[in-house]
């Protein structure tokens, strides 16, 4: 069963934004600095081999990258958005994003999954999703499927083609 849901967000240009929800549907929210991409001076992506070292990477001039991603738990479907570690965007502006109709994933979990660390951070999170009707849940330190996306979205991240978001400062 689908529900209809109107987000209202200052964040966004249009007053607001219709998504539908559909049942049973969970969405592993994560922002993680990239392991392996990095941003130089001039804005070109710098990808690290295996071997290189992060430490080695900056002491080049080089600034980590954020990885934004959002991802269908049990379909694999997600949304991975590149920031440079500078700029990043508010994790509240990402999920507007990915769940406005019209976006590759186009609607609101039923729940929103994230890990301890990143709950904690964010203590809003709790209180944004119940204001749109998701449910929050933390992954506990065994659960596997959230693990292994984790890994995934480094992955996925560096397979892309590469393009970082420019924000101007809000």
């Amino acid at each position: 069963m689908e529900s209809e849901v109107r987000l209202h967000s200052p964040l966004l240009l249009s007053p607001a934004v219709t998504v539908f929800q559909p049942s049973n549907i969970i969405h592993q929210f994560t922002i993680q600095v990239s392991r392996r991409l990095f941003l130089s001076r001039d804005g070109s992506v710098a990808q690290l081999m295996e071997n290189a070292r992060k430490e080695d990477a900056r002491r080049a001039g080089l600034s980590p990258v954020l990885v934004y991603a959002l991802i269908v738990e049990g379909v694999g479907t997600c949304t991975i958005r590149l920031l440079p570690w500078a700029n990043p965007l508010p994790a509240r502006t990402f999920l507007f994003e990915a769940w406005a109709k019209g976006s590759p994933l186009g609607h609101l979990p039923h729940t929103l999954k994230t890990g301890r660390r990143f709950a904690e951070a964010m203590p809003w999170l709790a209180d944004f999703c119940q204001s749109v009707g998701v449910t929050l849940v933390v992954a506990s330190g065994n659960d596997r499927s959230y693990n292994v996306n984790q890994a995934l979205a480094q992955k996925h991240a560096c397979a892309a083609p590469f393009s970082i978001s420019r924000r101007t400062a809000d």
